[in-house]
């Protein structure tokens, strides 16, 4: 039985990970032994803040118990779709301790520090993950995004529905979620609907990008410490904490919130957290040319592709090369960038034109006063 199961671990679920960064484009590479690659993702950072905004947001107008249930499906919908992208499929349940502990070490390496601890009940099927100060919820004192996450995440590796629940107090110095697989069916996600396009690779993963040494990266942003790594492992912008995520958790929090026909909340939130971030990067540099560069470094920085901005009298463009592609479109990046130009210019700027193609890949936003 330790044979077969150090086979398992070893060649099926323990796959080396590197991480390829370059100027706009983050992604990283699961190969499993004898160099077999496995599969990619794309990767994004997010804000905390934004995130954190949108849900306190959330709260605020559709009330707790409304919101969490909402953030439970953003979350069950973003664990499916971060095992289909990594090809997961059912464990047998007598590795499902160490296959736990590995993807929680990967969460961990991105800030979840609710991964900190996790203890596995094979005969119960019961996981709890704990820990403390974890991003996001020591902000909104709400975990049901990271409940849903793990539901999500153990219906795929055991093959049936499991939801979670969060137990969490004190917050930030106790978070706690628990799921099993005996709870009452919450949500059930549509696992067809969050696969990957069949084309995602080749959209995502470009082979002919030009060198590009030149541009910010997140590399060199590392390099020059304006990205540093945090006593407690997160990652800090300038005192912001960012986190990555395949980028498919934009358009899921998007789709959820226009399923309920409230994307005025997204609105809100992103324009008041945009303000205060680029209020804070951009103190030391007032000019509105230096403000505009900040942001064709975040976004290069951050994954979201490579940008050239061109302003003509009350319009403004931006062209995005080799952007992150997801099956449901552009929708939450246009708004982002339409918070950010907004913060720049002190005004409301109106989106008047989205395009996009696949080759090469191009993302054209349009924006006018």
């Amino acid at each position: 039985m330790k044979n077969i199961k150090n086979y398992l671990l070893n060649k099926l679920f323990f796959p080396k990970v590197a991480v390829i960064d370059q100027p706009g484009i983050i992604y990283n590479v699961l190969s499993r032994r004898y160099g077999h690659v496995s599969s990619k993702k794309r990767i994004v950072f997010l804000f905390e803040d934004m995130f954190a905004e949108i849900q306190k947001e959330a709260i605020a107008q559709l009330g707790k118990e409304k919101a969490s249930e909402l953030f439970y499906k953003i979350g069950k919908d973003f664990g499916v779709s971060f095992m289909l992208l990594g090809k997961a499929k059912k464990v047998p349940s007598f590795v499902l301790p160490e296959v736990m502990e590995f993807i929680a070490d990967n969460f961990r390496g991105g800030g979840f520090s609710i991964a900190e601890n996790i203890d596995v009940d094979i005969k119960q099927n019961i996981i709890t993950f704990s820990g403390k100060n974890n991003v996001i919820c020591r902000k909104t004192a709400d975990p049901s995004f990271f409940a849903g996450g793990a539901a999500g995440i153990l219906s795929l590796l055991l093959g049936k529905n499991v939801e979670a629940v969060s137990k969490c107090c004190n917050c930030p110095n106790e978070c706690k979620v628990i799921a099993k697989a005996d709870l009452p069916s919450k949500y059930i996600p549509d696992v067809n609907k969050l696969m990957p396009d069949k084309n995602y690779g080749q959209l995502n993963f470009p082979k002919d990008v030009e060198s590009m040494d030149h541009l910010a990266s997140f590399g060199k942003f590392m390099r020059f410490k304006k990205i540093k790594i945090s006593v407690s492992g997160k990652f800090q912008l300038n005192g912001f904490a960012i986190f990555p995520a395949p980028s498919q958790i934009t358009c899921l929090i998007m789709k959820h919130f226009e399923e309920i026909g409230r994307r005025d909340i997204l609105n809100e939130a992103l324009f008041r957290s945009s303000d205060k971030i680029l209020d804070t990067l951009s103190k030391e540099f007032p000019e509105v040319k230096d403000k505009i560069k900040i942001i064709t470094s975040l976004i290069l920085a951050l994954g979201w592709g490579i940008p050239d901005c061109q302003k003509k009298g009350e319009i403004i463009k931006f062209y995005i090369r080799y952007p992150p592609f997801n099956k449901s479109g552009f929708h939450y990046q246009a708004l982002q960038l339409n918070a950010f130009l907004s913060s720049v210019f002190k005004k409301k700027l109106k989106l008047v034109e989205l395009k996009s193609q696949e080759n090469p890949p191009l993302l054209k936003l349009t924006y006018s006063f």
